[in-house]
């Protein structure tokens, strides 16, 4: 009978694990349902997440676009993904990486290049990227494009609007420019082509020294930071902090600087915060040395000292005369 029991919870806890296994690779392995909208106005793009199941679709990404120099030329309304192609021949002759294409000739694709090969961007349309500049197609950096074209499987829904207020609810990027005669300048630096020289560099971080506090005593841990991104332009406002800490919990804790450009390239500088227990007994030392402090004095002040002195000198001279 024991044997049987044991057979029993054996085969149970065998089941528990392999349903919770499916389950796992199952998550793992699901395709995610995106529709992409393209403020045509804004020159955004923003990816939401629609899996079914869902009640509305949630803002999930946001990037930086070039619709048409003339705006009528990118068409509005809502479409689907039809095709796609790793380069594709543009309609002017120049040619684009990760192309997706959404009505006719119109395509969502990298900057365009003068040939096929991830060297020839074309440098001055890549710095156009946030304003009109195409003939119609929606322009992404490489990194954006081949985002939609590994993720944004034929049939996603792709919707062309216009508003004027608002880029969208994620907002629009700030992306960097290359600037003008760089070394790398062709080649796209989001490119993730492994041959891409971009790929060597990083940003700086500098200032990064352990910091030391007492416990209830917040300090602004980025003050004394600074960084420059990849082609050395100043990208302090984009350091942060990351790990966990707590200005009211003495401990050290285990922290890093981490900052990422307007290239995507991305750099982290580890620190350390150690937040010093304030002991009780100097507290409470404190408190009492400010306690006597506010208490009214109550000893005899030096004119009583004399007055009473003089008294006595008084009385005393009183009772000699008086014998005699």
């Amino acid at each position: 009978m024991r044997i049987k029991k044991i057979m029993i919870i054996f085969v149970a806890v065998i089941m528990l694990w392999g349903v919770t296994a499916i389950n796992t690779y199952a998550d793992e392995n699901e395709e995610h349902v995106y529709i992409i909208k393209i403020n045509r106005v804004q020159n955004c793009v923003t990816i939401y997440l629609n899996d079914p199941g869902m009640d509305y679709a949630t803002p999930y990404k946001s990037m930086t676009c070039s619709t048409a120099a003339q705006i009528e030329n990118t068409p509005l309304g809502s479409f689907t993904i039809s095709e796609k192609k790793d380069w594709g021949k543009l309609v002017d002759g120049s040619w684009g990486q990760y192309c997706s294409r959404v009505e006719g000739q119109i395509m969502i694709h990298s900057v365009p290049y003068t040939d096929k090969r991830n060297d020839s961007l074309e440098v001055e349309e890549y710095n156009k990227l946030g304003e009109p500049a195409s003939l119609g197609c929606i322009r992404l950096r490489a990194v954006d494009a081949q985002w939609i074209y590994d993720n944004c499987k034929e049939g996603t829904e792709v919707v062309i609007y216009d508003d004027e207020v608002s880029a969208g609810p994620l907002g629009k990027p700030d992306i960097a420019k290359i600037p003008e005669g760089y070394e790398n300048e062709g080649w796209d630096p989001t490119d993730t082509n492994p041959d891409n020289p971009w790929n060597n560099l990083q940003p700086v971080i500098n200032g990064a020294t352990d910091i030391d506090t007492d416990e209830g005593e917040s300090v602004n841990l980025t003050e004394n930071i600074s960084a420059v991104d990849i082609c050395g332009a100043d990208i302090r406002d984009r350091v942060r902090v990351d790990g966990d800490y707590d200005f009211n919990v003495p401990g050290e804790y285990e922290l890093q600087y981490v900052v990422t450009d307007g290239y995507e390239h991305s750099a982290a500088v580890p620190f350390k915060l150690t937040v010093r227990k304030v002991e009780e007994e100097t507290t409470e030392k404190s408190q009492n040395i400010k306690q006597k402090d506010a208490e009214p004095k109550t000893g005899v002040g030096p004119v009583m000292k004399i007055i009473f002195f003089a008294v006595c000198t008084f009385a005393v001279a009183t009772l000699i005369v008086k014998k005699k």
